[in-house]
């Protein structure tokens, strides 16, 4: 069972052959923790990530345990990932995907529970390439009985000394965003987890914020395909969590 979607960082620069303004990276920095055990002896397995570079992608940080190998088992896991990637390879798109998840899957004979907990804070800055772009953005906060999750997303023109949007509910919109040439863009997700299963409990139980917001150099009838695309991203998210 796929627990979690996981999606891969091409370019964090992009510029396309027919020469489209360039998506300046300035910034990405990210910290994040988590820990997670089962009830059935096992020892607490924890990660962490801590880094800062424009040019990096990618940081993330995951933990699991299982009770057995193989199908039909129990298992714990918490994962966190914050990343820049022009996601299905357009060269004209920005997108940055950031994500905190801690779930126990309670299966086959050997239910013991389990505790999970983390803790993910992503910078992300880059400057406007052109004076107008399309903006989607999607953030989705979910939460099951005995899990819960505390976060904040932040998108700020620093330039203009403007706060776009603030939310710590979910959100899903798509819009225009106007600014001017090299305006820095900040998004902020400070994201919590945590949980317990008790024993003997069967399914799925979780916590989690995921956010994917894409911001497109305009081309004619792309607004409706942006909204659909990212329509696509949370709903592979849900499937893939399932």
């Amino acid at each position: 069972m796929t627990r979690i979607l996981v999606i891969s960082s091409f370019l964090v620069s992009m510029a396309s052959a027919e020469g489209l303004p360039n998506f300046d990276i300035l910034r990405h920095e990210v910290h994040g923790d988590g820990w997670i055990q089962l009830f059935d002896g096992s020892p607490v397995e924890t990660d962490s990530v801590s880094g800062s570079d424009p040019e990096d992608p990618s940081f993330g940080f995951s933990a699991s345990d299982r009770t057995g190998i193989g199908s039909g088992n129990s298992s714990i896991g918490i994962s966190g990932r914050s990343q820049v990637s022009n996601i299905g390879g357009d060269l004209d798109r920005l997108t940055i995907l950031t994500r905190l998840i801690a779930d126990y899957l309670g299966d086959g004979p050997n239910r013991p529970g389990g505790s999970a907990a983390g803790e993910l804070s992503s910078i992300i800055e880059f400057a406007i390439p052109v004076e107008r772009m399309q903006w989607g953005f999607i953030l989705d906060l979910d939460e099951t009985p005995g899990f819960t999750q505390s976060s904040m997303v932040t998108v700020e023109n620093v330039t203009a000394g403007k706060t776009l949007v603030s939310t710590t509910e979910q959100l899903v919109f798509l819009t225009e965003l106007a600014g001017n040439i090299g305006d820095v863009i900040r998004v902020t997700g400070l994201y919590s987890v945590e949980g317990t299963a008790e024993a003997g409990v069967s399914g799925l139980w979780f916590s989690g914020a995921f956010l994917v917001t894409s911001f497109t150099i305009p081309e004619p009838a792309s607004s409706g395909l942006l909204g659909v695309g990212l329509g696509l991203y949370l709903l592979a998210y849900r499937r893939g969590r399932r």
